[in-house]
């Protein structure tokens, strides 16, 4: 019952909110990410090299990661975490 009363007066901070922006452009890029690194693993002919794939794959990886951080930050709503991951990805 309490807890309830709380969540009436409970306001999310602007940089919450601002990150769950930021984790919805982040996740857009992910899935471009995706797409062009199933597009250079399909590729048969004039066949992509294993540097260029592997940066792909590494770069893929590392948004995921930098993804299931910011929803972590996101849930626990930590504005000081919120803060560095947008100074992080403002651009």
């Amino acid at each position: 019952m309490i807890s309830w009363i709380k969540s009436l007066f409970h306001k999310t901070p602007d940089e919450i909110l601002k990150l769950k922006e930021v984790i919805d452009k982040v996740n857009s890029e992910k899935e471009q990410l995706q797409k062009d690194l199933d597009r250079l693993l399909a590729r048969k002919i004039p066949r992509a090299n294993k540097k260029t794939i592997a940066n792909a794959k590494r770069k893929l990886t590392r948004t995921k990661n930098e993804i299931k951080k910011m929803t972590e930050v996101f849930d626990k709503e930590d504005i000081d975490d919120a803060v560095k991951f947008l100074r992080k990805f403002s651009k």
